[in-house]
């Protein structure tokens, strides 16, 4: 959503925006996942409510139609990978709560990392 952001900032509408994946838990579901957008908008947004929606949901249809993005997903790949490399060291006893639940949610191999790092691109699982 960099993009549209970029909209918003440029008509100062928008403080932040945030968007994607909760840590819920919904986002391990095999049914559905909750995806959210998070707008922090400036006054001038809040009266320009209905077009900073209409711009949202067009974002939306936009992503849609075009599909996935290798480039974005290489990005995103990049950020995460030093996201992991450089985590903050947590206390033991979170350490271990979720090295448990990914041994419910990946395999073996991927007990440690989780869904932190992301290794193969593949257009069909999008």
């Amino acid at each position: 959503m960099e993009l549209e952001f970029i909209f918003f900032i440029v008509r100062v509408w928008a403080l932040d925006l945030t968007s994607g994946n909760d840590e819920s838990g919904y986002e391990h579901n095999s049914t559905y996942a909750l995806f959210s957008v998070n707008i922090n908008l400036t006054q001038k947004g809040m009266d320009q409510i209905g077009e900073v929606i209409c711009s949202v949901f067009q974002y939306i249809a936009m992503l849609k139609k075009n599909g996935p993005d290798a480039r974005i997903w290489s990005e995103i790949q990049t950020i995460e990978a030093m996201s992991f490399r450089y985590i903050e060291d947590s206390p033991p006893v979170d350490y271990v709560e979720s090295l448990s639940e990914n041994m419910h949610k990946y395999s073996p191999g991927d007990y440690i990392t989780g869904d932190s790092l992301m290794f193969r691109y593949d257009e069909k699982v999008f």
